[in-house]
């Protein structure tokens, strides 16, 4: 609920107040009725760097693992899939339902060389783990100084 604002002047309530509650209705209509592309995921990632990999940990809760998708492309990491909304038992009937379910897509560009032999992928206790090895000209190496 919003608060009236008061016109001193005339010691009525100001005319924006008039117009709330139409405000108040058309929040309750935009979110019964929004379209379903506006409730796409974007689930957690961290991404580390080490010395001679990237591991990037996305939390995948409630997503079975045939439902995505990773693909490396020029540098380019895409992650995408489904989260399935479940399904109710014949006699059941959803009073409240606030899990978020539909389709997701993240990307990562890598400004450095990555081994495309060298990715792998693990899904554990609702977290995806994806491993992208650098390749060997992309790792930092020690230069020796020789004496002259």
């Amino acid at each position: 609920m919003q608060p009236i604002h008061w016109n001193e002047r005339t010691h009525r309530p100001a005319p924006q107040t008039l117009a709330w509650p139409f405000a108040e209705m058309d929040q309750v209509f935009q979110q019964l009725f929004a379209p379903q592309a506006a409730s796409k995921l974007v689930l957690p990632v961290d991404v580390v760097e080490r010395e001679d990999a990237f591991e990037l940990r996305m939390e995948l809760p409630g997503v079975d693992p045939a439902d995505v998708e990773i693909t490396l492309h020029e540098g380019v990491l895409t992650i995408q899939g489904e989260k399935r909304e479940p399904s109710l038992a014949e006699k059941e009937l959803a009073r409240l339902r606030e899990r978020t379910c539909g389709k997701f897509r993240r990307q990562f560009r890598f400004s450095v060389s990555l081994d495309d032999a060298g990715v792998s992928a693990e899904h554990r206790h609702g977290v995806l783990t994806v491993t992208l090895k650098k390749q060997q000209s992309a790792q930092p190496r020690k230069i020796e100084i020789r004496n002259g």
